[in-house]
């Protein structure tokens, strides 16, 4: 019967080559490794720890340098802590770490220092972080770990158990020192300087003028129009920053650097679709100003002629715009002179890309020439029900579900590709294309046509009408399939609710319509103006193409 240490001493002189453990010489000497297996050794459990005591002359299992309990076995033999919290605080890692981050860095605090920096722009560029971010909503649905519900009740619970509150900004230490900091640096308690009086220059409205910050009331308002910012105003300098607060949502932000914005605006939705848009693997850039010749384009891909414009609908709003004199022709304008220079914009709200972010996503496929191309000659055309219509543009239209006569249908492998509705002109006499749109993501070949011929056989009529609208694209589908360009309308407007969150067409607030949707409808005031009284703005489009197919003309 073997003691543990004469199998010990056996298997190191069976293992062991020239002072060195040698694991693939198990094979040769497999008894006694089913020796060691079977002999019970305290402190020792599995066999895998057996062996590591074997190897390292372990008489006893080893303790942790930190908590002084019993560490753990990994695949190189025994830690020196028992979790990574205790490594963490061990003296000897400590130790190790400085030496090396002064060896390889010059510094013990990398994030001090360029090469962390250098490193953290990389990162941003490549895009590692947006890699993450976007790793957290395909699992969870959020961009933070922070956000997710257990994550912050773990962090209140911890908080109330060391400090015995929920945020630390409430501990009485935490308080005593800011006060005292803001007393060490301003000379008040609330960090604000002196010449606002008492008033609390959070609520009050400042700007910065003549070199000081002064009260809106001391300054002349044709004075005051070239000093104020359109989207926040100024409210202190604290030293060699200066503090403004969003008209939007009231916060207050370092204003210092050039072009400042606040957090509300940034274009956090522009980043999210710059990124979408590099994931296709083509070449693009963002917030363009050559091309235009200083009109921005908020991402280009250059090798494609195509840009992409994302407005958010309160900044683009007409209220916000009232100071310019191009307030309403505006987009227009951006889309005539993309148009000039060979490009092919496509104009989308925040709205769209917040709510329907996989249908903007299909568009730009669409555009980019990356969508699945089925063709139409694989496809049966089929009259579709109200009910499969409305579901189907719903999800593929940008404008939605509009009630028609007929809907078409082309159906490939029992799946509905692409859809056309057909109803009376909505403005003329006649008959209207009210809606035409495919399946996210596909491109159907020839689809456009076979629906037009298909219609004109079962209906026998000699025209059809049909609207395109400028911010999403100039009408090619429309001729290819044989339609003539008969008209170009101005800029349109559409009426945008009060939270910001919807897009409606115009037609469902016109004026003799307004006394059953509006709270306080006054006949006295025009369209417009019981529409702002009722805190709703609207954002002016680039103006429809008109479209005309003559089915008896000869193509």
């Amino acid at each position: 019967m073997w003691t543990f240490e004469a199998l010990s001493a056996e298997i190191l002189k069976s293992l062991c080559e020239d002072g060195s453990w040698n694991p693939r010489k198990w094979k040769k000497y497999k008894h006694l490794r089913l020796a060691l297996d079977a002999l019970v050794v305290p402190g020792f459990n599995t066999l895998e720890e057996k062996i590591w005591a074997v190897r390292d002359g372990l008489s006893s299992r080893p303790i942790c340098a930190v908590c002084h309990k019993h560490t753990a076995v990994s695949q190189v033999g025994f830690r020196r802590t028992c979790s990574v919290k205790c490594a963490a605080n061990d003296a000897t890692t400590k130790a190790k770490t400085k030496t090396t981050q002064i060896e390889r860095y010059g510094a013990h605090h990398t994030q001090n220092k360029e090469w962390a920096v250098k490193q953290t722009r990389i990162n941003h560029e490549i895009g590692t972080y947006a890699k993450g971010q976007q790793t957290l909503k395909e699992r969870y649905g959020v961009s933070s770990v922070f956000a997710l519900e257990p994550v912050k009740q773990k962090i209140r619970k911890t908080n109330l158990e060391r400090y015995g509150v929920e945020n630390p900004a409430g501990v009485p230490d935490v308080i005593a020192k800011r006060k005292g900091t803001c007393v060490e640096r301003y000379g008040k308690t609330t960090g604000f300087p002196t010449y606002f009086g008492d008033e609390n220059p959070m609520t009050s409205t400042a700007v910065i003028f003549g070199g000081r910050c002064v009260k809106l009331s001391q300054v002349p308002w044709e004075e005051l129009q070239d000093s104020c910012k359109k989207d926040f105003i100024y409210i202190s300098i604290l030293g060699d920053e200066h503090l403004a607060k969003c008209r939007l949502c009231s916060k207050v932000f370092n204003a210092t650097r050039r072009n400042a914005k606040c957090d509300c605006v940034d274009t956090s939705m522009e980043k999210e679709l710059f990124d979408y848009v590099r994931s296709l693997g083509v070449n693009v850039k963002r917030k363009d100003r050559k091309v235009l010749s200083g009109l921005e384009l908020d991402i280009l891909c250059q090798d494609q002629k195509f840009a992409i414009e994302l407005n958010g609908v309160y900044w683009h709003g007409e209220l916000t715009l009232s100071k310019r004199a191009d307030a309403k022709t505006y987009h227009r304008e951006k889309y005539l002179r993309a148009k000039e220079n060979g490009i092919s914009l496509l104009q989308v709200t925040d709205v769209d890309w917040k709510y329907k972010t996989d249908l903007v996503k299909s568009m730009i496929k669409s555009r980019l020439g990356l969508s699945k191309r089925v063709y139409a000659r694989s496809c049966e055309v089929k009259i579709l029900p109200v009910n499969v219509a409305r579901e189907f543009c719903e999800k593929n239209h940008i404008s939605g579900f509009v009630s028609g006569k007929h809907y078409y249908g082309l159906v490939h492998q029992d799946e509905l590709v692409m859809l056309c509705s057909i109803g009376t002109n909505r403005f003329t006499s006649g008959i209207e294309l009210l809606r035409m749109c495919t399946a996210q993501g596909m491109a159907v070949v020839g689809g456009f046509s076979k629906l037009m011929k298909a219609i004109n056989t079962d209906l026998k009529i000699d025209q059809i009408t049909s609207y395109c609208d400028l911010r999403y694209g100039s009408g090619e589908a429309y001729i290819k399939a044989g339609f003539r360009l008969a008209s170009e309308s101005g800029p349109g407007y559409w009426y945008i609710d009060s939270d910001k969150t919807k897009v409606h067409s115009r037609l469902k607030y016109q004026k003799h319509k307004l006394k059953e949707l509006l709270e306080n409808f006054d006949p006295s005031l025009t369209e417009w103006e019981n529409m702002k009284n009722h805190s709703f703005d609207r954002i002016w489009d680039c103006g429809q193409r008109k479209f005309i197919l003559d089915f008896n003309a000869d193509h």
